[in-house]
C-alpha cells in the first residue's frame, strides 16, 4: 500500500513537470517572433493575436515558426482587421495586401506542420 501511494505521488509529479515543460518550451520563440512582427508598427502595444500556433518548416524541420493572425491600430487609431502572419526571430511576413504573394508562397511550407497551440 505504501509503495503504491509513493508510485502515485511520483506519477503526479512527473505529469506536472511534463505539463509545465510542454506549455513553456515555446515561450522564447513566441516572444522573439511577436517582437519581430510588431517592431515596425505604429503602435506595437495595440496588437491583438488569435489562432497562434508553432509550426515546423517542411523544408527545414529544425526551423520553428510562429503562425497566426494579428490585428493592430493604424495611424488613425483604428484597428485594421485581422491578417494572417508567420514569424521567427529573423523572419516575418504579414498577409496585409503588400506581402500577400510572398505570404501565399511561403505559408504552406512554414505554417503547414502544426506542432502546438500557443498564446
Amino acid at each position: 500500500m505504501k509503495k503504491m501511494s509513493i508510485g502515485i505521488g511520483v506519477l503526479v509529479v512527473c505529469i506536472g513537470a511534463f505539463s509545465w515543460w510542454y506549455t513553456t518550451r515555446f515561450d522564447k520563440l513566441v516572444a522573439e517572433a511577436k517582437y519581430n512582427i510588431t517592431k515596425g508598427l505604429h503602435d506595437p502595444t495595440s496588437v491583438q493575436y488569435r489562432n497562434l500556433y508553432v509550426s515546423k518548416s517542411k523544408d527545414d524541420p529544425n526551423l520553428l515558426v510562429l503562425c497566426g493572425e494579428m490585428n493592430a491600430k493604424n495611424l488613425m487609431g483604428a484597428y485594421s482587421g485581422f491578417h494572417k502572419f508567420f514569424a521567427t526571430k529573423f523572419l516575418d511576413t504579414l498577409d496585409d495586401g503588400i506581402e500577400h504573394g510572398l505570404y501565399l508562397m511561403q505559408a504552406p511550407d512554414l505554417c503547414g506542420n502544426k506542432v502546438a497551440d500557443v498564446e
